[in-house]
């Protein structure tokens, strides 16, 4: 039964789940990180021991170790701990496979994660993976402990989930944040668009996507949509962008491959 969590890694997703976890009365018995000041820091700030080495971590002797750090250097943490402890990282992107340890694992919140604002645990579907049948039962149950939802999705099947994240979430926020940028320029207030880009998200709850989605690409109205690239003629970028997503938006209307 996992209980006693060390913890390597002070960023978004190391914050929101050491806050949950100390909130479900898990023990969280050290903390690393490469940089000293944030360690430190997060210490402080979450009453926790800091460790000052891999080996400091390991010598708590806890039940499960999780890595929540840079995708890039996941795995030489991996090799920077004994092959005999309990190794889980939270990557949506990176298989079971990139930790060296025998019992090893991967536990992976679907959720876009930032320090300043707290997240319902109990919305957020973990996906999880075990080396053996019991660590992924281990897993299931400290996934259950903090969310509704909890699934055992393998790392071929996590890809495909991390890249629709990716779709879903950063790249819809990166569209929000040209829309902020263009309302900015024209002297508008970006608190305009909000209604529709709530509305916008909630009719997924009854509808497909394809089949909520307007918009002069969807109705194929030529005319504004050159409007649109007139408008955006001081941005290539940002005329190809619009033409591209425009041209998506038809061909899946009309049944083409993407």
């Amino acid at each position: 039964m996992i209980k006693r969590i060390a913890l390597i890694g002070t960023g978004n997703v190391a914050e929101q789940l050491c806050r949950i976890l100390l909130e479900k009365d898990f023990e969280l018995v050290g903390v690393y990180s490469r940089t000293k000041e944030s360690r430190n820091a997060f210490g402080i700030k979450w009453n926790i021991e800091v460790c000052t080495s891999f080996t400091e971590i390991e010598e708590k002797k806890p039940d499960l170790i999780l890595i929540a750090v840079n995708d890039s250097v996941i795995n030489s943490v991996s090799h920077s701990l004994e092959q005999n402890s309990v190794v889980v990282h939270t990557s949506g992107s990176i298989p079971i496979s990139e930790l060296r340890q025998t019992s090893r694992g991967v536990f992976y919140p679907l959720q876009t994660f930032s320090k300043e604002k707290k997240v319902d645990w109990s919305e957020v579907p973990i996906c999880v993976e075990g080396s053996t049948p019991e660590l992924t039962e281990e897993l299931m149950n400290l996934g259950k402990s903090i969310s509704k939802e909890v699934n055992e999705i393998d790392s071929e099947q996590r890809k495909y989930l991390h890249v629709s994240a990716v779709f879903a979430c950063n790249f819809s926020n990166h569209m929000y944040a040209i829309a902020h940028k263009l309302m900015e320029e024209h002297q508008m207030d970006f608190e305009m668009l909000k209604p529709l880009i709530r509305e916008t998200a909630e009719k997924i709850d009854s509808l497909a996507p394809q089949k909520a989605q307007t918009g002069p690409a969807s109705r194929k109205d030529e005319k504004t949509m050159n409007d649109h690239l007139e408008l955006l003629a001081e941005s290539d970028n940002l005329r190809h962008l619009y033409g591209l997503i425009s041209e998506q938006i038809i061909a899946l209307q009309d049944g083409k491959k993407l």
